[in-house]
């Protein structure tokens, strides 16, 4: 649960200001997100009551600075933004001379719909990174999570232009650091990682060890900071 209150009285007027006088609408959202925060709302509230996603509004509870209104601001906000990149227009011309079929696709041929969605889960893809939240913490949830992470991995091999079949021998092999919460070692849902997903190897930190465990270093300012205020 978020600290109630830690905005500074000038730092929460500063934003209210900025709210009411920002032109912006991402700026306002953003500006928002903040002092919902401020008003103990998790992050999931956030989220339902400005109408965005989750992600969206962790990344703005981390990057925003109260003190700074300029970090509330975006790269493509500091001028005019050209989607159309160089790297982008590659790809997009290395897409055209493939046969949809070649990166897994059922369809015969591609349309400018096709194209544009392709191209922004490959923009994506080419970020190496991955995010998901989990409702609730179990086996269940654990293992649906890397079940849409290895589809992410593979579909990777296949855009880059290998065959599937070839992905368990050749493909990359992942080791994902875990604690050792006990919904992580559930023997059915182990059993069912090893031989469903063989490219992903599960390592545990050792027991009684938080310091080896980043977040942990986390929770543990976040614990001194709310119960300082």
């Amino acid at each position: 649960m978020p600290a109630k209150n830690h905005l500074t009285l000038e730092q929460k007027e500063k934003l209210q200001k900025a709210l009411k006088r920002e032109e912006n609408g991402e700026i306002r959202e953003r500006i928002l997100i903040l002092l919902l925060l401020n008003d103990s709302k998790t992050q999931q509230e956030i989220a339902e009551f400005v109408g965005c996603s989750k992600n969206k509004v962790c990344y703005w509870c981390v990057h925003g600075d109260p003190e700074k209104l300029e970090s509330l601001k975006d790269k493509r906000m500091s001028g005019n933004h050209q989607k159309a990149t160089e790297q982008y227009i590659e790809i997009l011309l290395e897409t055209i001379e493939k046969e949809p079929q070649q990166l897994g696709y059922d369809f015969g041929r591609w349309s400018a719909q096709r194209l544009a969605t392709y191209l922004e889960k490959k923009r994506y893809s080419d970020k190496k990174r991955f995010i998901d939240f989990l409702d609730r913490s179990n086996s269940r949830n654990f293992y649906e999570v890397l079940k849409i992470f290895h589809q992410e991995i593979i579909i990777e091999w296949i855009e880059a232009g290998n065959n599937r079949e070839d992905f368990v021998d050749k493909g990359a092999k992942i080791v994902i650091i875990l604690d050792n919460a006990n919904f992580h070692k559930k023997t059915e849902y182990i059993e069912k990682i090893k031989t469903e997903m063989p490219n992903i190897h599960l390592e545990y930190l050792p027991e009684y060890s938080p310091d080896y465990n980043l977040i942990e270093l986390v929770w543990h300012s976040a614990k001194e900071y709310y119960f300082a205020s």
